[in-house]
């Protein structure tokens, strides 16, 4: 699936507000713990929060290599 949003780091805590799923219109927020962030890299981890979106995966880790 095709996720679009904005990214915000604050305070150890990476949210990602999603605008598009799939070409339609959502309006929700999910946080991620920041594990490690860098300019080239960053992993994220689940917060007990959005376990509900993740299903049985939860707590998941996400590793990004930005190019």
């Amino acid at each position: 699936s095709i996720h679009t949003g904005r990214w915000q780091c604050r305070g150890g805590v990476q949210t990602l507000h999603k605008q598009t799923i799939n070409g339609f219109a959502v309006a929700y927020s999910e946080d991620y713990e920041i594990m490690e962030l860098s300019p080239a890299y960053f992993r994220i981890r689940s917060t007990p929060e959005n376990c509900e979106y993740s299903g049985s995966d939860c707590p998941t880790t996400y590793e990004y290599f930005r190019q």
